[in-house]
């Protein structure tokens, strides 16, 4: 894995538009929404969440620490709400558009631990946490899509997916908009608070 860049973030220099909130977004299906991939041109960003316009961040109770829950947080310009998306080739699971997707590995850049779906549950509440990046690990392997019909990301845990079938996204809580909520996987993508947008830092 290479050095993950430690770039101090300034507010100025982050686009913090949360984009345009859906309400009401029909299920997926092989007629209304289309994944694009994620360009694959950039290096280390911040993801917005659409619905809070808050920040994906690890927890401050164990930031360094294996199994520290990601959350979400006020954006406020510090490289533990940056994270690096190291690509890892290509993955396949079942959807709609079928084929390949670059897979990535998303690495925060203050703690240096990975994005991971806690012991590779696959169901919708699944919790997502940081954990010590490794090359084998299957619940570290996630897409990147844009939803066509929004423009918003699309976070997706590929082996969840695999298992489920179809995309298990990051999304905040029940749709909550407050600081420290919980992220979790859920089946299918679509209402706000599971689409995400992206801030290049460097």
């Amino acid at each position: 894995m290479r050095k993950l860049h430690r770039t101090v973030i300034s507010l100025a220099s982050l686009a913090l538009a949360a984009g345009a909130a859906l309400s009401g977004a029909p299920p997926i299906s092989a007629t209304t929404t289309a994944l694009m991939d994620f360009p694959p041109d950039f290096s280390e960003g911040t993801f917005v969440n659409v619905n809070s316009g808050k920040c994906l961040v690890p927890d401050q109770s164990n930031f360094f620490g294996d199994g520290d829950l990601v959350v979400q947080r006020t954006c406020n310009g510090t490289v533990g709400q940056a994270w690096e998306a190291i690509p890892l080739g290509t993955k396949t699971f079942w959807d709609y558009g079928g084929g390949s997707h670059p897979a990535y590995r998303i690495v925060n850049a203050g703690s240096g631990l990975c994005l991971d779906d806690r012991d590779g549950v696959t169901s919708d509440g699944a919790t997502v946490q940081e954990w010590t990046c490794n090359t084998t690990s299957t619940t570290m392997q996630w897409g990147i899509f844009t939803d066509s019909d929004t423009g918003n990301l699309v976070i997706f845990n590929f082996r969840a997916s695999h298992d489920r079938g179809w995309a298990m996204a990051v999304t905040d809580a029940s749709g909550a908009t407050a600081d420290g909520v919980p992220m979790e996987l859920f089946f299918n993508f679509g209402p706000p608070e599971r689409e995400w947008t992206y801030n290049r830092i460097a």
